[in-house]
């Protein structure tokens, strides 16, 4: 049996890249903000709103993915 193979530093040329706060910031913001108004559709009975709202929060935490990688 073998011992398990060393993983620090895997697939990196050097040190993590940073993601600017410029688009970290209004990312954080519609989700934030997104996750708030999801309930007051729910509540309000306004399903036609819920699946936007949705949409922008689930799309701000694709975005921030995507600058992440």
């Amino acid at each position: 049996m073998g011992s398990l193979p060393d993983l620090r530093g895997c697939g990196t040329d050097g040190p993590p890249r940073r993601v600017p706060a410029a688009l970290i910031n209004p990312c954080v913001v519609r989700f934030v903000v997104a996750r708030f108004a999801y309930p007051g559709c729910y509540f309000a009975d306004l399903a036609t709103l819920r699946s936007p709202v949705w949409l922008i929060g689930i799309s701000a935490c694709v975005r921030l993915m995507w600058a992440a990688v």
